[in-house]
């Protein structure tokens, strides 16, 4: 696939102003309200608060993120039983 400034540079610059609403939305209106978003939203700042609230640890959303979607390749044991049923 050969790179256009056209067609993919508009695609980069749809999914960075997606990722930015989406970013603002978390820290304006989840946090704040203490909400927990439906879906993988909502389980990886479960885990998050989780984290901290009985460990003291403090884990960045990108690292629970994509180790909950299997981004990186590895799923969390419950997300398999989930993609099971």
């Amino acid at each position: 696939m050969k790179f256009t400034w056209k067609e993919d540079g508009r695609r980069i610059i749809l999914i960075v102003v997606a990722a930015a609403i989406s970013a603002v939305n978390i820290k304006s209106f989840v946090r704040t309200g203490g909400l927990y978003p439906g879906g993988v939203t909502g389980l990886t700042l479960l885990i998050q608060r989780a984290c901290e609230m009985f460990f003291g640890w403090e884990i960045p959303y990108t690292l629970v993120f994509t180790s909950v979607t299997g981004t990186w390749g590895k799923n969390l044991p419950f997300i398999r039983v989930c993609r099971s049923w």
